[in-house]
């Protein structure tokens, strides 16, 4: 038995996944709810990599181990509610497996029932019979079966990508900077497992109406292998990276400790200037002014009525607008500015700019218009 370029890449690419697996499910770093949830899911990516041993090696597998046929599919009904899991586990504050999310169990339930009484339950010869013949689903049930799978890796992809907008808003209470939160990265991996299952989508439909597979079925695997990779080094590098472990419960603050509380922020911001740093987070303000984070959020939450984000951003702009007005630094270009003041990028430095002063800031050069002021009044 020799073997291909492919099957080299795919036995490597199994070999990764079930050690990722194995390393997310003994490391203490990071979230351990999540690493087993991302554990789990890699293992369903590397039984969808011996999927394709199954049916290139068909001779062999038919000869010496029918029952592995058709074991594979179910599995694979999870990748949906596994990414989802995952995602939500991430950008949920202290997230809890609960008996509830064994819901999410159901598809592979119904799915591996249904394979259960069509094959499953058969004896080798039996099965080699079914196989041979084509006969183990009919068209119409086969059709059914590959298009509600379908159906269920759209569904979830809808529900990530809404949960990672609803994420991206929520972040914004807890860090002055989206690059120090670990969206960017979690937006691309769930983003590119997305784009590979629409590929598989496409390959599916492409050889419905043209009998033929497009090119597209090629680089499905190595593709996991590199997206794999990526993940639990993110995961096990910078578990920092992820979200501001906040609770959901209420803390009782009088009248007299919000304006203390308040009025110590103000002063820190306004003679420490913490805002300059560009990566500042909730848990970085709250160990220099010695308040709690959760009294910090709600300070800032309900008494200025503002998020993290727009308050760290608002003194930036501050700064920046003195510095325009400094006779000092008036050969200072905007970049130099934006970095000085506490922005890692233009862009979000002329989208908060515009927002604080209604002008960009090559216009407000020239206008000086007043800057605002931030209070506890």
């Amino acid at each position: 038995m020799l073997f291909t370029v492919t099957d080299i890449i795919d036995i490597l690419t199994l070999f990764q996944l079930i050690m990722l697996a194995v390393v997310l499910v003994i490391t203490n770093r990071g979230r351990r709810i999540s690493n087993h949830i991302l554990a789990l899911y890699f293992l369903i990516q590397s039984n969808c990599v011996m999927y394709g041993f199954i049916w290139r090696y068909y001779d062999w597998t038919y000869a010496h181990c029918p029952h592995l046929f058709y074991l594979h599919l179910s599995p694979l009904t999870l990748l949906g509610p596994g990414l989802y899991l995952f995602t939500v586990s991430m950008t949920t504050p202290g997230f809890k497996f609960k008996k509830m999310n064994l819901l999410y169990l159901l598809p592979f339930v119904v799915h591996f029932g249904f394979f259960f009484f069509k094959f499953h339950h058969f004896d080798a010869e039996t099965k080699r019979s079914l196989i041979s013949q084509n006969a183990v689903l009919t068209p119409l049930e086969s059709r059914i079966v590959d298009n509600v799978f379908f159906l269920l890796l759209m569904i979830f992809s809808i529900l990530i990508i809404h949960r990672l907008i609803v994420y991206r808003r929520r972040i914004k209470d807890y860090y002055s900077s989206t690059i120090r939160t670990g969206l960017n990265w979690l937006i691309f991996v769930d983003t590119a497992f997305i784009l590979l299952w629409m590929t598989d989508i496409i390959d599916y439909y492409y050889f419905w109406w043209l009998g033929k597979h497009s090119f597209i079925i090629h680089i499905g695997h190595p593709m996991v292998f590199i997206l794999a990779t990526i993940m639990v080094f993110k995961a096990l590098v910078h578990p920092e990276q992820f979200l501001y472990k906040e609770s959901g419960e209420k803390y009782a603050l009088t009248k007299s400790q919000i304006k203390n509380y308040c009025e110590i922020l103000i002063k820190i911001m306004e003679e420490k200037k913490p805002y300059l740093a560009p990566e500042l987070s909730l848990n970085d303000l709250s160990k220099m002014t010695g308040i709690q984070p959760r009294y910090l959020s709600r300070i800032i939450n309900e008494k200025l009525n503002q998020n993290f984000y727009d308050f760290i951003n608002r003194y930036r702009i501050q700064a920046s607008q003195k510095y325009m007005k400094d006779s000092e630094k008036s050969d200072w270009t905007i970049l130099e500015i934006l970095y000085d003041v506490g922005f890692n990028s233009k862009a979000s430095f002329n989208t908060a700019f515009k927002k604080y002063t209604g002008m960009t800031p090559t216009r407000y050069r020239r206008s000086f218009k007043p800057f605002i002021r931030s209070g506890c009044s």
